[in-house]
């Protein structure tokens, strides 16, 4: 109980958590890619409020649908402008900047990774709250912060 322990998104079936770990899970942070639907930028919420009503009203299994979509939209375009090579879609991926889209602001860095990306802290609580994502695989576990880490430069 004196020491924070944070684990990675191979843990965030906090059902499974807690039975596996009794109340010594109480507490412990799951880190997770992204951010939770209510903290995308405009068109990103707009995007899953689309989503949402196509389905019946059912976000889906997990809150990373805008992620999905966004990737989706990002290979689909690179594809579009590049020669039909996987080199040339590779390249143009790479040259991909999005502003003011589904997760907001995008930009790769040389090697491809994102030049910021956002993590939500997940913190495992006593009993069967349901949790800020309304999704039961997150069960007992509440929003606790979101980051955004930043890609090496140089």
């Amino acid at each position: 109980r004196e020491v924070d322990l944070i684990a990675t998104d191979y843990f965030t079936t906090i059902p499974d958590l807690k039975a596996a770990a009794g109340r010594a899970a109480e507490g412990v942070y799951v880190s997770i890619y992204g951010r939770p639907d209510r903290d995308l930028p405009a068109e990103g919420r707009r995007f899953v409020a689309q989503f949402e009503a196509s389905r019946s009203g059912n976000p889906g299994p997990s809150f990373s649908a805008a992620y999905a979509a966004q990737a989706a939209e990002i290979l689909l375009h690179a594809i579009a402008r590049s020669d039909g090579t996987r080199a040339s879609v590779t390249e143009q991926v790479r040259r991909t900047k999005i502003s003011g889209g589904i997760l907001g602001d995008i930009r790769f860095d040389a090697y491809g990774d994102l030049v910021e990306g956002p993590f939500t802290i997940l913190r495992v609580s006593r009993g069967k709250t349901r949790n800020a994502l309304g999704l039961p695989q997150y069960d007992g576990a509440i929003v606790d912060r979101v980051i955004t880490v930043k890609a090496p430069s140089g």
